[in-house]
């Protein structure tokens, strides 16, 4: 719990920063209101993970099977790197080709919703904000990147079999 003063007792001002600098700043002014945080841990949750949901392989398979080809080659680019975050721009950079995230932000919009309605509030990723690189992560564990290869395995071998001449 932070230690220093409540955010609703600070008076705040609009300031220019270079945005080279911004994580920086953000670091320090974290670090001059009272936030006692590892030194190592600079990320913070986006959203809580699924309450009381969890995750299965079950339904992990069945989210890669429902996805599009836009969040399957994300949930792809990310059981590539289990456990690792990965930068949201080196996301889009693996899905679309370009670092800008605009069509990230709608892939993952959308499958967000998806997740909220039919997967139980249930995600394969968790999303959060690194304050020091000013930017979003997603880590995947290691056992859903398991099942996310697994399941690419599963969908090659039953395209090669319905490819192959009767």
């Amino acid at each position: 719990m932070p230690k220093g003063p409540k955010m609703t007792d600070v008076e705040y001002v609009t300031m220019p920063v270079p945005k080279h600098l911004l994580p920086a700043v953000m670091a320090f002014v974290a670090g001059r209101m009272g936030e006692q945080e590892e030194p190592e841990q600079h990320t913070q949750a986006a959203e809580p993970a699924a309450q009381g949901t969890e995750i299965k392989q079950e339904l992990v398979v069945r989210m890669w099977n429902e996805s599009g080809s836009a969040m399957r080659k994300a949930l792809k680019a990310l059981a590539a790197h289990p456990g690792s975050p990965v930068a949201s721009t080196d996301l889009s950079t693996a899905v679309f080709g370009t670092p800008k995230g605009r069509q990230l932000s709608g892939v993952m919009g959308a499958f967000g919703h998806r997740c909220s309605g039919r997967y139980a509030g249930a995600k394969p990723f968790s999303v959060e904000w690194n304050v020091l690189k000013y930017r979003w992560e997603y880590t995947m564990t290691p056992q859903v990147a398991k099942w996310i290869r697994d399941a690419l395995a599963a969908a090659d071998r039953q395209r090669r079999l319905d490819a192959a001449p009767a």
